[in-house]
This record gives structure tokens, sequence and C-alpha cells, in this order.
């Protein structure tokens, strides 16, 4: 009994005191990071330009996008990716199948001319009015001579239409969608700009 009494108080006396084994070390922490190495952040440091100062590919320009919620021209980002020409450009026109609502790329008017095949970002900006599905990021494109008017070629109006094949792709503030778009021009011919948007132009230099 006294025995028993004996091993009761000497437990009792080794929580009393916290144990005898040291306390283990807890485990070295470290601050959990706010960035993902892995994601990469839109460029959204826009730059203005105009026919005397375009922009040259992987430039990001600021142009002008109808918003249907505000009623007005907004800002969007806009980055000029590739340009290619020949058959590199014939292969990406052939792969395009218009619905029944987009327009159609029209033929080549004759030997001398070729289509050329432009791929571009689009970045909506956070802030820019939109529903609640996002919006469409369909820019109005056009081809314009170096003094952004009409394009002329040897004395003469030379209208070229190019025609957006990504059709409908929506997006919401923050976000950005690659899109393509095919247009002729005369063969090796560079004298020409890119011009996107509406309200704001964002210019770039063909080749």
């Amino acid at each position: 009994m006294q025995k028993r009494l004996a091993v009761l108080l000497s437990l009792c006396l080794l929580f009393a005191v916290g144990g005898c084994a040291p306390k283990a070390d807890p485990l070295p922490t470290s601050p959990l990071s706010t960035e993902d190495p892995e994601m990469v952040q839109p460029n959204t440091d826009g730059k203005e330009s105009s026919p005397d100062a375009p922009l040259a590919l992987d430039d990001v320009g600021i142009c002008g996008k109808y918003s249907d919620e505000a009623g007005d021209y907004q800002a969007v980002l806009v980055t000029l990716r590739q340009i290619v020409r020949g058959e590199e450009a014939v292969a990406i026109a052939e792969g395009y199948q218009p619905g029944s609502e987009d327009l159609p790329i029209e033929p080549l008017a004759d030997s001398g001319s070729e289509y050329v095949a432009i791929t571009f970002d689009v970045f909506i900006p956070e802030g820019y009015s939109m529903g609640d599905s996002g919006t469409e990021t369909i820019l109005p494109i056009s081809i314009t001579g170096l003094d952004g008017s009409l394009l002329n070629i040897n004395g003469e109006p030379y209208l070229t239409t190019p025609i957006d094949i990504s059709g409908s792709k929506l997006a919401q503030g923050g976000t950005s969608v690659t899109r393509q778009a095919v247009f002729a021009l005369p063969q090796d011919f560079t004298e020409y700009l890119i011009a996107f948007g509406d309200g704001q132009i964002a210019y770039y230099s063909g080749q």
C-alpha cells in the first residue's frame, strides 16, 4: 500500500513541474507568399499612339471600345502579337468557319494580292462598364495609310476590311483574350497602319 502511494505521489510531482522530458522546439514556419510565381500578370501599362508615333509588335496600346452599359466609349488595352503573310496567312484564313452571322473572308482580288493575318490580345480593365456575363471583346479594326487616312496605293484608294475570325469571346474586368483577324493587301506592301478601336485609336505599324 505504501509503495502504491509513493508511486502516485511521484506521478503527481512529475505532472506538477511539467514533466522531465524537454519540450520539442516548434517546427520552423515561413510567411505565406501572396504571389503565385506561375501566375502571369497582364501588362496594364498602355501607351497612347498616333499615325506619327505608331506602336510596334508587343507594345500595349490604349484604344476605345463602346460600352452598352455606359452608353459611351471606354478605354481598353490591345497588344498586337503577330503579323503573318503568304502561306501562313492562307492557312489561317482557310481554317475560318464563319457562322450564319459572321462576315466571310473575301477571295483575293488578283494574283498580286495576299492575305495578312494578325494575332492580338484585348485586355478589359477593372472598372469597365459591363453586364454580369462580361463584355464582348471584338474591336473595330481598320487598315489606313501611314498618315492615318484612307489607304492609297499608286494614287488609287485601296479598300480592305479586316475580318475578325475569333467569334464571340466575353471577358470580365481584369482579364484578356486573344483574337485573330484576316485582311488582304498587295504582295510585299508594308506602308500601312493597323488601327484598333473607336473613339480613341491604337495605331500599329504594318509589316
